[in-house]
């Protein structure tokens, strides 16, 4: 095994295998996360590849096992919507893995606004379905955030940035705060008496929704907002109740938390999305999208968006919501022109053969 050294712009050694030596970095595209730094790879002719270097793997104790949670994982759980692993090499005292390169983060694509309610729709039934096979592997992902999560050509999601995933047991304490602040629930942001469940996702995911939705985070950051980094969730999620109060290991938050949240109700939460929606203009999915799906969206956040573990629906029973059901491209209703139906079936069948090329 030899590398090519890779030296763009002066920075640190990026090592390269020979067996890549026919693909061309790709400086215009800068991805970086909290265990390394990736870089994007093309050839003609070929799937684009990302190669990410651990940083410092073994600057810690904490900072190796992340790393090798995430080469495990990638390794052993495969999924259409979840990152594909082509495999890992060690270089000049650092570790790297390739994969395929997965498109834009949806961060950049909500930044950009160029979507409807239909795609958000499809990839939250994606990123679902990539969260449904983590659980039924016994492994959550705990980290869901726009950074993690990418947007391909043909508009298909697939989730990575699985460093502070963890497999589900039931018999120990998990570890809170590990995640990022706007996307977790109150499990992640205080320390929970035993072991919370697969359930933190699901909060997640359905404040993914609503920041598609609306084109902004549905909670701020802990530096954006004074006080407890639950202040905001408790304004929109209102009164925390005794059952999840009991569930916090220390008194003291129970006692904060109850003064904090005793004199707010929970809010509209159709009336929160429009709220942040008011000066959104010309781009994306609009107030009339927001209207029309107003029912059944807000009785989605209503069973996804809570306090309490238990009333959060699981990935299998959000799948099955009326929100994200959608009929099949063949069940689509035709005109009854037959001209005008053959162009509709035509589209179909070309957006089906780009979505799986050779």
């Amino acid at each position: 095994f030899q590398n090519v050294l890779l030296l763009p712009n002066n920075s640190p050694p990026f090592y390269v295998p020979n067996r890549f030596s026919h693909y061309r970095v790709d400086n215009t595209v800068k991805g970086a996360g909290s265990l390394g730094i990736i870089k994007k790879f093309d050839s003609p002719g070929l799937p684009s590849i990302a190669i990410k270097k651990f940083t410092s793997a073994f600057q810690t104790r904490g900072q190796a096992q992340l790393v090798l949670r995430e080469l495990n994982l990638l390794r052993t759980i495969q999924h259409d919507n979840i990152v594909h692993l082509l495999g890992n090499y060690a270089a000049g005292g650092e570790i790297y893995h390739v994969t395929y390169y997965c498109g834009d983060p949806l961060k950049l694509k909500i930044e950009q606004g160029q979507y409807t309610m239909d795609d958000a729709k499809k990839w939250t039934r994606e990123l679902l379905r990539a969260v449904q096979h983590l659980h039924s592997n016994k492994v959550i992902h705990r980290n869901l955030h726009t950074g993690n999560i990418c947007i391909d050509a043909n508009n298909k999601l697939t989730l990575m940035g699985f460093g502070k995933a963890r497999v589900i047991d039931r018999t120990q304490n998990m570890t809170e705060h590990r995640g990022t602040h706007p996307y977790m629930p109150i499990e992640q942001l205080v320390q929970w008496k035993g072991a919370y469940d697969e359930k933190v996702d699901i909060w997640s995911v359905a404040v993914l929704l609503c920041e598609m939705v609306t084109g902004y985070p549905l909670f701020a950051t802990s530096r954006e907002v004074a006080g407890h980094p639950l202040k905001l969730q408790i304004e929109s999620c209102g009164r925390i109740g005794r059952p999840v109060l009991d569930k916090i290991a220390s008194t003291n938050d129970q006692m904060q938390l109850a003064r904090m949240s005793e004199k707010y109700e929970r809010k509209d939460f159709i009336q929160v999305l429009r709220d942040k929606m008011e000066d959104k203009t010309g781009r994306g999915i609009t107030v009339t999208d927001l209207l029309a799906n107003e029912y059944a969206l807000r009785d989605f956040i209503e069973h996804t968006i809570q306090f309490d573990p238990n009333d959060r629906l699981s990935a299998q029973e959000a799948l099955s919501h009326q929100f994200l059901l959608t009929l099949q491209p063949w069940e689509q209703q035709l005109p009854e022109d037959d001209q005008a139906a053959m162009q509709a079936l035509t589209a179909s069948i070309a957006r089906e053969i780009a979505a799986a090329p050779i």
